[in-house]
């Protein structure tokens, strides 16, 4: 496995069809990234303009608590660079 990075984490459309079935593709992501971490230690990078709390609400406890584990924050503030 290799490191990523993910961008917008939290901007994603939220389900995807797939034949049918709703998938969470987003989250199932970060649960075997989670995994490989754990296992392997490779790194899994984001980026998002959400806090905390609106990964929770997003995601759920269950991914909030594997994002909290495995990530180091760090937080910029300041005016925004996006133009």
């Amino acid at each position: 496995p290799a490191s990523i990075c993910i961008d917008e984490l939290g901007r994603e459309p939220r389900t995807v069809d797939n034949y049918g079935t709703k998938l969470d593709v987003i989250s199932q992501v970060l649960q075997a990234r989670y995994l490989i971490w754990q296992n392997s230690g490779v790194l899994t990078h984001f980026i998002t303009n959400l806090s905390f709390a609106e990964l929770k609400s997003v995601y759920g406890d269950f991914i909030e608590e594997r994002i909290v584990e495995m990530c180091n924050v760090i937080e910029l503030n300041g005016k925004s660079r996006r133009y």
